[in-house]
């Protein structure tokens, strides 16, 4: 069977936050509780009335959304269909090319999140969504849905995975689903989980025959169960046999026993069961990773593959594959159960898996097993084969060391890119010639897609959406053209998109160019001189005008252009470049160009001014390393990208600190004034910013304001800035900050590291003046504020029909949890326009929805203001649109109106305000048109299908269909329409070779910025978006322009420093920019060594080891960590890191996000030892010693033995894990053996000592350390 996928594998939830947090290290002083899951807490201010308000029964909504994060393939003849998450059902022809893609609502479907997919004898096909059981019948151009409320017997709403029976039915897995209203029966206050489960689905009666919920055999907290071992099922399968094979996850289960020495708490939500079950349609069997069979089950089923003789592949969440041969009979995983997880190295070979993370498994024409896995949730392994030879009890978990055993392993890298990588094999469909590989993208979201993979040809061909239609999920800034109405879209990870209401362009940072020479000699790698068919200087610079960089051939990297050497002695012309090649060219490759595109792939707000020309604000995400200047270094602003990119309709240029005075590339909130300038606030919106750099494209000139050259009298809340908008009518500017921190020298001569600012700004343009309100001046704002600051503020919007102007935040409770996602509120402010004091400001919050992320008016002058926590937490926030028409607030979400997410990230009305353009976090854009007729209310669904005959148009390989919206100048609503778009033949992958800085700018001035190497990823082949032309010079005359903000920097001035004793963080010790026009590239000149290409790349790592630098205070994006002591760190890699303290607490970095994980403890943790992504161990005190066992901390076996164990250390020897940890109360010394901790004499038992430290570094040798003072 195909695979199916859950957003996060394992128990243990990443909690992904969005850049809008606030920035703090793990030395920061904070206040949070371990209580992520518990319920309770009211807040008096924010009751949403019920209905829809000013938007009930008006208008249509649609959608447009990316297809190319992969759940299930299902190919029917020359026809495949994608279930995908977030862009619903995409029917792909894989002869002509062409896409068709079924979406919410506009295609009947009740959400875009399609987990499974299954066709029925009589063509019908059945969807899993977790909003319904969705129909397609056969010639049909719509979907139907069935839910409970129109299917009477339905268990729930939220279906994850179908099977077909053989007489016709359907078996149907649910899970569980949070209902902010059902009664927890155990506090018997609002809030609980209602029953996913298990049924059987009779299409041709509309009945449900059959149905499994969870039951125990026994007391509850045996887990043990009659049928189903958790009612979130993952994945259904029959195998050949007849038995069915039933998957699942944990599930959310209420323990009133957790609560510790938490005060007033009542209980918390816990994860628990799950796991493998069999059913041969009287009795059941379970296998689970506690019911005493060993350690290879597994609680978290991702896939199941069904084989010959009966036998069922199960991929799981962390531990490998499972081989089910017995049936209903359970063996032990040291009794002959087989199971295949990561080999061991043997004579630098691997046997086995290389990682333990199984998403797909599936069984090719010649028996070989394909598994796509990974070695954690966002670093792809591709896939691995396996060719068994029919025997199993020499299966890789069996005998790690491969000796005796006749297994063959291969492996798979999506494109043929070797090493790991940022594509995450989902799906497998094998039945073909042609193979078909759906992919996702679990570091940057979204996916690569469909890979059509001929082995005969060893081609690779890309089935992706992307390339014709909305590039990314995640939308980070929407605009629209006074123009022509066109759309702007900018996204997180995935450049910049144009809708003109037909059809769809797209930008990456780097595009692909053209062909401009070809190699005339074999050149090795490691040269950095070309011989190339250009003869003369002139034919060079036309193929090379500026700074440029190149490709080779099928070469995955690109090099920049140093120089040219003219022929010269029967040579050819050479071209110089750097680094060295990293693999051979061979005579008649082809060079290629590579083409700058928007300021970075990372996209913020976007702005497009009366000429329609976009001006969108770009992240930093590429740091330059070696290439920098060590000044620049030291100061943290040697980044590839970032900065303000300009589209003019021919072609990109970007404004950054090499070509403007701009102070940071980190652009990330844009606006046009009244006079046709644009605004660009310098700032992370975390915890660093540089104030507003403001260009006057008329006069090319750039006027800077920052807190420091304001003039005495005037403020600015702070150099964070997250919003700006526009008075329409005064022309005024308002701004929503963020606190920042500053770096302030104390009395003895130290730095203090500290945050300032927040609130509010206004700018009077007939005052020429600057005024703020901030909490820490008295202003009745409700935001968080910590010593002394104005307030974390994120949105604003002035509303003139009203006289009002709006202010988003988030708010906190004293325990919040940003991690854990509670006690985070969204609030609104507002104060009238013309005369706001500071206890003029009032406030609506909505607890537990995060923060405003965005604020939009409609044609009626309703205030759509979004939100969103950032997928944070277990229990799922309301969050989506909360709509004021002027005297009550009302609710919009995916359950209640058309919304694509609850997750809120940006909003834009266009000009005639007809249609609302709503973008989300993580499923693209809801488009609520308020002048289309509402559509009439169809009848209920049938239960039952009818099937038609119906031909079938042929399928091709890519292609798209595009969602549109009608002639923009009209009031025509949005439509959709099919396009085509054939892959290119040559299309090689793109690698990176650029160690990644963190974010953070939060260090005392002056350091050496040290840079942290981020892996290089690799991955699928590029997918060009529209050809983009090359990027033109942006350069800039600094004047002074009249009637703006104070600040300005003359001609012949350079940019003003910031004050000695409280700098913004940190000054940038590099002379300013001068007065004459720099006549520099829009490109950085900062020269990577080399640096990234196009598109659709996922890219590969060989990190390089950073120069030896400074220590700095590791501050993760985005988060807010608890403000307890931790106390020990370890890591298996830069993708892997933990970190343990006091109260349990635990926390696990991947790279690129901070997660807090359960230890199912609170007692102080005081060590901690890793020896691979899923082994380690975690010692503390109150006899505290925990092992990671199926990605879950769980209690270790020490049998008796108790103390306050002080520290753990661990070997991988030959023969097995050697470990050992020490006591600081009595001194114990206890050993792992095979599962048991234990001393191995009676002089390892009470020694007295107080041990502070163990390490094991052999086999048969350790060091421990006794305390006290006598050493």
């Amino acid at each position: 069977m195909n695979p199916k996928s859950t957003r996060t594998p394992g128990p243990v939830q990443a909690l992904g936050l969005g850049r809008a947090l606030l920035l703090v290290g793990l030395l920061l002083a904070m206040t949070a509780t371990l209580g992520p899951l518990m319920t309770g807490g009211s807040d008096p201010v924010a009751h949403a009335q019920a209905g829809l308000g000013p938007v009930e029964g008006k208008g249509r909504w649609i959608s447009f959304a990316n297809g190319d994060r992969v759940n299930r393939i299902l190919r029917d003849g020359t026809v495949a269909w994608a279930a995908t998450e977030g862009g619903g059902l995409v029917r792909w022809d894989l002869r002509s090319g062409e896409y068709r893609q079924f979406l919410a609502p506009q295609d009947g479907l009740a959400s875009n999140d399609v987990q499974d997919i299954e066709r029925m004898p009589d063509g019908t096909l059945w969807l899993a969504t977790p909003a319904g059981l969705s129909r397609l019948d056969p010639g049909a151009d719509r979907l139907v849905t069935l839910t409970p409320e129109n299917t009477p017997g339905m268990l729930s709403r939220v279906v994850t995975a179908l099977e077909p029976t053989t007489d016709g039915q359907l078996w149907v897995g649910f899970a569980q689903e949070w209902d902010r209203q059902l009664l927890n029966r155990f506090t018997n206050e609002p809030g609980a989980f209602r029953s996913g489960g298990l049924a059987r689905f009779d299409p041709a009666t509309g009945t449900w025959p059959a149905s499994f919920l969870l039951e125990f055999a026994g007391e509850r907290n045996q887990e043990k169960y009659k049928s189903i071992p958790s009612e979130n099922i993952t994945d259904l399968e029959y195998a050949s046999d007849g038995l069915l094979w039933v998957g699942t996850r944990p599930y959310y289960a209420w323990d009133d026993t957790a609560c510790f020495d938490n005060t007033g708490c009542k209980g918390f939500w816990v994860l628990r069961g799950g796991g493998l079950a069999a059913h041969d349609g009287s009795a059941w069997t379970q296998f689970a990773a506690l019911d005493g069979t060993g350690g290879c089950f597994s609680n978290h089923i991702l896939d199941l593959e069904a084989d010959v003789d009966g036998r069922m592949w199960a991929a799981t969440s962390g531990d490998g594959v499972l081989l089910m041969l017995y049936g209903m009979r359970k063996t032990a995983c040291n009794s002959g159960q087989p199971y295949y997880v990561r080999g061991r190295n043997v004579n630098g070979e691997i046997h086995g898996l290389q990682g333990n993370l199984a998403y797909s498994v599936a069984v090719n024409t010649d028996g070989k097993v394909w598994i796509g896995h990974a070695s954690d949730s966002k670093t792809g392994r591709g896939i691995g084969i396996l060719q068994h030879n029919g025997t199993f009890g020499d299966s890789s978990g069996g005998n790690n060391a491969g000796a005796g055993s006749d297994d063959l392993w291969s492996y798979l890298q999506v494109d043929g890119v070797e090493g790991s990588s940022d594509a995450i094999v989902t799906a497998l469909e094998l039945s073909g010639d042609i193979k078909l590989i759906g992919t996702k993208d679990n570091r940057n979201g979204d996916g690569f897609g469909i890979r059509a993979y001929d082995a005969g040809a060893d081609r690779w061909t890309p089935l992706v959406t992307g390339r014709t239609g909305l590039p990314s999920n995640q939308v980070s800034g929407i605009a629209i053209s006074p123009l022509d109405q066109s759309i702007w879209v900018n996204t997180a990870k995935r450049g910049i998109a144009h809708f003109d209401g037909n059809s769809w362009q797209a930008w990456r940072m780097f595009g692909a160019g053209r062909r401009v020479a070809s190699i005339t000699l074999d050149v090795r790698a490691g040269m950095g001189q070309l011989p190339v068919d250009i003869d003369t200087q002139e034919a060079f610079d036309a193929a090379f005008p500026g700074e440029g960089y190149l490709r080779i051939g099928s070469d995955p990297n690109f090099y920049r252009v140093t120089r040219y050497i003219l022929p010269r002695s029967g040579l050819d012309g050479q071209i110089k470049i750097t680094p060295p090649l990293a693999q051979k060219a061979n005579q008649g490759d082809a060079v290629f160009t590579v083409i700058r595109g928007p300021a970075s792939d990372e996209g913020t707000q976007v702005a497009v001014d009366a000429q329609g020309r976009a001006w969108a604000g770009g992240g930093e995400s590429i740091w330059t390393g070696d290439a920098c200047d060590p000044a620049r270094a030291a100061a943290g602003q040697c980044w590839l990208d970032g900065g303000l990119g300009r589209y003019e309709g021919d072609g990109w240029s970007v404004f950054n600190i090499d070509n403007s005075p701009l102070e940071d590339n980190m652009i990330l909130a844009v606006e046009v004034d009244s006079e046709g300038r644009v605004w660009a606030a310098m700032s992370n919106a975390i915890a660093s910013g540089y104030g507003i750099g403001i260009y006057d494209p008329a006069s090319d000139s750039w006027t800077l304001v920052n807190r420091a050259s304001l003039p005495s009298g005037q403020r600015l809340g702070s150099n964070g800035i997250t919003d700006l908008a526009l008075d329409p009518e005064t022309g005024d500017v308002w701004a929503s900050h963020h606190s920042v921190v500053e770096w302030v020298q104390n009395i003895g001569g130290n730095w203090d590291r500290i945050f300032l600012g927040g609130g509010v700004s206004r700018w009077s343009k007939a005052e020429n003046r600057w005024s703020t309100w901030g909490k820490n001046a008295g202003a009745s704002l409700r935001a968080h504020s910590s010593a002394g600051t104005g307030g974390e503020m994120t949105a604003v919007q002035i509303d003139r029909g009203r006289n009002r102007v709006w202010a988003g935040s988030w708010d906190s409770d004293d325990n919040f949890h940003w991690i854990n996602g509670y006690g985070v509120h969204a609030a609104v402010n507002w104060c009238p326009l013309d005369a706001c004091g500071p206890s003029d400001w009032q406030s609506v919050v909505w607890r537990e929805d995060g923060k405003v992320s965005s604020m939009a008016l409609d044609a009626d002058d309703n205030l759509w203001v979004g939100t969103t926590r950032n997928g944070a937490g277990l229990v799922p926030p309301e969050g989506g649109v909360k709509l004021f028409d002027g005297s009550d607030w009302f609710t919009l979400t995916p359950h209640n109106a058309k919304l694509a997410s609850n997750r809120i990230s940006a909003l834009a009305s266009d000009p005639g305000r007809q249609r609302m353009w709503v973008g989300t976090q993580n499923a693209g854009i809801s488009v609520f048109d308020a002048a289309a007729e509402a559509p009439t209310a169809t009848p209920e669904p049938s239960a039952t299908s009818v099937a038609t005959s119906t031909g079938e148009a042929t399928p091709t390989l890519d292609g798209s269909r595009t969602a549109t919206v009608t002639a923009t100048r009209t009031s025509a609503p949005p439509s959709a329409t099919r396009t085509r778009a054939t892959p290119g033949d040559d299309c090689p992958p793109i690698r990176l070779f650029l160690p990644m800085m963190l974010r953070s700018r939060g260090v005392p001035p002056d350091p050496l910025a040290p840079s942290v190497p981020r892996p290089e990823l690799r991955g699928p082949c590029p997918e060009p978006s529209a050809t983009p032309t090359p990027s033109r010079t942006a350069s800039a005359t600094f004047v002074v322009p009249s009637s703006t903000p104070e600040a300005t920097m003359p001609a012949d001035t350079a940019t003003p420093e910031p004050g000695v004793t409280a700098s913004p963080t940190p000054p940038r010790p590099t002379a300013q920019p001068s007065a004459t026009p720099l006549g520099a590239s829009a490109t950085p000149s900062a020269s990577p060594s080399p640096s990234a290409t196009a598109t659709e790349s996922a890219l590969t790592a060989t990190p390089r080891v950073p120069p030896l630098g400074a220590w700095s205070v590791f501050s993760p994006p985005d988060v807010r960590v608890p403000s307890v002591a931790f106390n020990a760190v370890a890591a298996t890699g830069p993708t892997d890191v933990w970190f343990v303290g006091d109260a349990g607490n635990v926390l696990h970095w991947d790279g690129a996000q901070l997660t807090s994980v359960s230890a199912n403890s609170q007692s102080n943790l005081r060590s901690i030892a890793m020896l691979a992504p899923d082994r380690g161990y975690i010692a503390g005190d109150g006899g505290t010693l925990l092992q990671l066992r199926s990605r879950r901390w769980s209690k270790a076996n020490t049998g008796s033995y108790t103390d306050n164990w002080a520290s753990v250390s661990a070997f991988d020897g030959s023969d097995g894990v050697v470990a050992w940890v020490v006591g600081a109360g009595s001194g114990n010394r206890l050993k792992l053996t095979d599962s048991e901790w234990a001393p191995p004499g009676p002089a390892d038992r009470n020694t007295g000592h107080t041990y502070s430290a163990v390490d094991v570094v052999g086999e048969s040798l350790a060091y421990a350390i006794q305390g006290g003072t006598s050493g």
